[in-house]
């Protein structure tokens, strides 16, 4: 079942990052992974979920930051990341320097960026493993989701692994057909929930509105969720995100 959605959010809470930081800096575990396959070393942050039980099962929400950007970045700025969540949150670090952050791929050669998706997928399922080796994650409750660059690579890798997904939350992000389109039989009940702000200039939002409904006539299970705003996401967004690992967590 499909269904396009407009949300209005115009009205955002806002909690001081020093505040929620010095409450529950515990639950936040910085560290690093090394993939000997790829013959790269990257940072990721982990958050545990509030009230954490070592003996509980939770669901593991996965988060691919824009381009320039980086975790203890998107720490810093998005509250959502620190208020009272039940469940683990993995943001992982795009493995080549860029400014002052990080970037996942190169658009400036098809091969190169194919090679760098490839890449990527690697990465993020490398990380899923070893968060479900060093902690009680429920298998059935894994949700990608993206801004930006992150968006396309959710897209990626959630389209490739429709059975280790429960759900992919794409934010102004890019669908690639010439890639996915021949993925879209064998994503079986894998749930897409695409968010993208209807003013976005930089990722189209006709485009994404197109792929939208091209998806939904092939049978995938996709809803479209819109904002009036441009290339961005605001906490609210990243709220309703996190509504829908929430209200699906048995």
């Amino acid at each position: 079942m499909s269904r396009f959605v407009l949300i209005l959010l115009v009205f955002i809470f806002f909690i001081t990052p020093q505040t929620i930081f010095s409450d529950q800096k515990d639950q936040i575990i910085r560290d690093t992974i090394e993939i000997r396959e790829l013959g790269l070393t990257t940072d990721y942050i982990l958050i545990k979920p509030l009230n954490h039980n070592e003996k509980e099962k939770y669901p593991l929400f996965v988060f691919i930051h824009g381009l320039g950007s980086s975790p203890e970045y998107m720490l810093e700025m998005n509250d959502a990341f620190l208020t009272t969540q039940e469940f683990f949150i993995l943001i992982p670090q795009g493995p080549e320097k860029y400014d002052s952050g990080y970037s996942w791929y190169t658009l400036s050669d098809w091969n190169v960026f194919v090679q760098n998706m490839d890449r990527d997928e690697q990465i993020i399922k490398a990380l899923i493993h070893k968060v479900r080796k060093n902690h009680k994650i429920n298998a059935s409750r894994i949700v990608l989701s993206g801004f930006s660059q992150g968006g396309r690579v959710s897209f990626y890798t959630g389209f490739k692994n429709p059975k280790l997904f429960s759900d992919i939350i794409p934010i102004a992000g890019v669908y690639m057909p010439s890639l996915l389109d021949s993925h879209v039989t064998f994503l079986g009940k894998l749930k897409i929930y695409i968010f993208h702000g209807t003013k976005d200039g930089i990722n189209s939002f006709d485009a994404m509105k197109k792929a939208f409904f091209e998806l939904r006539r092939k049978g995938a299970h996709v809803e479209l969720i819109t904002y009036p705003l441009g290339h961005t996401y605001t906490t609210q967004v990243l709220v309703e995100a996190f509504k829908i690992i929430q209200s699906n967590t048995p």
